[in-house]
This record gives C-alpha cells, structure tokens and sequence, in this order.
C-alpha cells in the first residue's frame, strides 16, 4: 500500500519557491523529493492550515510581479487540487466538531510551542492515521517538530505474519 503524505508549509513553500522562505537548492532538493515520492505513488495531502500560511506568506511576498506570479500559480495549484487534476488532494475543511476540539486542546499545544496551524495539520494527521490504519502516514515537513509525526501502518506488520507463515496463503 502507498504512503499518505500530509505536505507541511514548509515543503509548499520550497516547492513554489516563495523567496524568503526557500532557496533555489532547497527548491530543488524539495522538488526532486517530491518526483521521488510522486513517482513511488504516494498520496499528497494539503491541509487547511498549509494552504492559508502558505497564501499568507505569497501575500508578503516584496516584489508585486513575483507575488502575482506565485499567487496564480498557487492558486492553481490548489484549483486543481479541489478538481481532482493534481497529485494533490485537500483534507477536509474544518467542521464545527473539529473546530472545538482544536479549540479545546489549544492551550495544551501552546504550552507545548505548537501553534494552532500546526495543531490542525496534526490533527489532520490523527484523522487520516484512523482512516488509513494499513498505510504509512507521515507529515512532510523541515520542521523537525513535525516531521516526527510518521506512523509505519500495519502493512508492515502483515508483511511480517506472510513471512512467518508462509505455509499459509497470504493475502495481505
């Protein structure tokens, strides 16, 4: 089974080449990764989070040519992404229930130096790990307080009992 990929600000940000926020050999380490991974058939996950910080820093962009330009491209990017047409699928947007169980654990993730856009792209982690329990979900990210979050699924596990029974058939 594939892996979910849930994409962090971070890797968005390098990927578009939004200046400030990402070089040109990050851009391309970023890019070349995600060839790597696209090609592997992995799922891309954008969430809610990830598109507003990253249209918020596409907004602070200085030069205004380089602004419009990133912001059409993200655009699309995200357009195509709500159609269907891209490798990239956006996570459910935010309900009244998911809101208040943000809001309910914030000042437990504030604490903890988690701020509330991190907190729902965890969140969204928890609720495709729950939905995706065979499959590897993990949250790409440069930030290393987030790119810790990687569950391996069972298909490992599976994996193992096909070796160790293998005078059984194994339809795993």
């Amino acid at each position: 089974m594939k892996a979910i990929c849930l994409i962090d600000t971070t890797i968005l940000l390098a990927f578009l080449g939004v200046p400030g926020k990402s070089d040109k050999t990050n851009t391309q380490a970023v890019g070349k990764v995600f060839e790597e991974k696209n090609n592997a058939g992995e799922k891309f996950f954008l969430p809610q989070a990830t598109i507003i910080e990253t249209g918020n820093h596409i907004g602070q962009v200085a030069d205004g040519n380089t602004r419009r330009n990133l912001a059409t491209t993200f655009s699309k990017l995200v357009i195509q992404s709500l159609d269907g047409i891209s490798p990239f699928t956006v996570t459910r947007f935010w309900d009244k229930e998911t809101l208040l169980k943000l809001m309910e654990a914030f000042s437990d993730s504030a604490s903890q130096e988690i701020g509330l856009g991190d907190a729902s792209i965890i969140r969204d982690w928890e609720q495709q790990k729950e939905l995706n329990a065979a499959r590897r979900v993990y949250i790409w990210s440069l930030d290393s307080h987030l790119s810790g979050y990687d569950s391996p699924g069972t298909q490992f596990v599976q994996h193992t009992w096909c070796v160790f029974f293998r005078h059984l058939p194994c339809f795993f």
